[in-house]
């Protein structure tokens, strides 16, 4: 007998992961003292609502990191969807291991609870001094 995964059964096809919108999203990105970013990584950015909102916004290569392949794969074929397949990166990964694979961060998009592990880690192991860290 096959078990289900208990995150596929509370969260099955959900692209709205978190609290908010899209608007909040942007008011806090467009709130931000400068908005050129070359790297640009989103921490636990589950089905991509947000990292579609950067992606969007900025016009530039988003790093979504999130340590559930299966949020990944739907944030995948939603930006086919959206025409943001070409911005878009997704990453499997422990949020612990960002800083090893992105030394130089220019913005840290994350939810609040992640900010004392991510962001306290990654400016200890060397994120661009000039670099932002925003929480959604």
């Amino acid at each position: 007998m096959n078990t289900p995964n208990p995150i596929d059964l509370l969260f099955g096809d959900m692209d709205k992961l978190s609290p908010g919108d899209d608007s909040l999203s942007l008011y806090i990105l467009r709130s931000l003292p400068e908005h050129r970013f070359e790297v640009v990584v989103d921490a636990g950015c589950g089905a991509g609502r947000q990292t579609f909102v950067l992606a969007d916004e900025l016009k530039t290569p988003v790093h979504a990191v999130h340590s559930y392949q299966p949020f990944l794969d739907r944030l995948s074929r939603r930006a086919e969807d959206k025409g943001l397949a070409q911005l878009v990166r997704t990453h499997c990964m422990e949020m612990k291991d960002i800083p090893t694979v992105f030394p130089k961060i220019d913005l840290l998009w994350q939810k609040a609870p992640l900010i004392t592990s991510v962001s306290q880690m990654h400016w200890r192991h060397g994120q661009k001094r000039s670099g932002l860290t925003a929480s959604r």
